[in-house]
């Protein structure tokens, strides 16, 4: 598994990241290990998340994020999605 402390390394699932990110529902990738898959996007995020605190103040709102927490990983049995998160509201009513 690649080392969270190199960005560089990560940038293969970082694009898929990116590509998930330009998709108004989100990607299925197809894979032969999705667990295996799952666990190096999550490594990237990661190291996404160590690297913003490089780049940006602390008092920024990106400072410690990632742009990719707002999604969410789910493993078929041959597939991962990347989907965004959503709340799914369908009303709201006082008591």
């Amino acid at each position: 598994m690649p080392s969270a402390n190199n960005i560089g390394v990560h940038k293969p699932y970082l694009d898929i990241w990116e590509r998930a990110a330009s998709s108004p529902k989100g990607i299925r990738i197809a894979v032969s290990n999705p667990t295996d898959f799952r666990a190096r996007l999550y490594h990237a995020r990661a190291a996404d998340r160590k690297n913003n605190t490089k780049v940006y103040p602390e008092d920024h709102v990106m400072h410690g994020k990632s742009y990719f927490d707002d999604y969410t990983i789910k493993i078929d049995p041959d597939a991962v999605k990347i989907i965004p998160n959503s709340l799914e509201i369908e009303g709201v009513e006082e008591l």
